[in-house]
């Protein structure tokens, strides 16, 4: 990754944080940077993932929320289907070059698009109004 996509990519990361992490303590999630989703040899890594309980301190079997910021040759669309299985409720991706917001809702065999977080009561639309976003 180019230096300067990465540090659009962490100045949204840390941005993200800040302005979920109150939405989530109130939803009684717990919050990680990049966690491990899955198990040992079997995993993918969102770069912010919110869990309802820590079941233990590096594998986490699923998320209520993986959220993926997105970066040049990312893997993100990648790891939806993995996401699924495992469990995730919602998936948020965020694209710091498109300055977009995309919420992903779990469906019976897929994830589909949403205009909100049923979780954390928030609309995409205010969301990516609330992100400075990097020029």
């Amino acid at each position: 990754m180019a230096p300067e996509a990465s540090n659009r990519h962490a100045k949204v990361q840390s941005q993200l944080i800040e302005l979920l992490g109150p939405r989530a303590r109130r939803a009684g999630l717990l919050i990680g940077g990049p966690i491990n989703i899955g198990r040992p040899m079997d995993f993918r890594v969102p770069d912010i993932g919110y869990v309802r309980r820590e079941e233990d301190p590096v594998w986490n079997p699923t998320a209520a929320i993986a959220v993926e910021v997105v970066s040049p040759r990312d893997e993100t669309r990648g790891k939806l289907g993995f996401y699924h299985r495992a469990g995730v409720e919602e998936v948020l991706i965020v694209d710091p070059d498109a300055r977009t917001i995309e919420w992903l809702v779990r469906g019976p065999d897929a994830f589909g698009p949403a205009d909100r977080s049923a979780i954390l009561s928030i609309l995409a639309t205010e969301l990516a109004t609330a992100i400075d976003w990097p020029g």
